[in-house]
């Protein structure tokens, strides 16, 4: 899949890096969402080493999250 995108939340580390790596294989990018940016640089470099770009997002995703429209 030349131009397609998978998106893993819980990427830092166990289920969600190891599902990250193995839709590197299959992907053309993913992004990878967690908390722990040290554990998402890891996880980055084990995907792009698959074959796929990774983009990393650290964000906290345990909650709701309110976003400011600036009125």
């Amino acid at each position: 899949m030349t131009n397609s995108v998978a998106i893993v939340t819980g990427a830092s580390q166990g289920i969600g890096r190891a599902t990250a790596v193995r839709l590197a294989k299959d992907f053309a990018a993913v992004a990878l969402v967690a908390r722990n940016r040290s554990n998402l640089e890891e996880t980055a470099r084990a995907v792009e080493a698959a074959g796929a770009q990774a983009l990393i997002i650290d964000l906290d995703l345990s909650g709701p999250r309110r976003w400011s429209t600036g009125r």
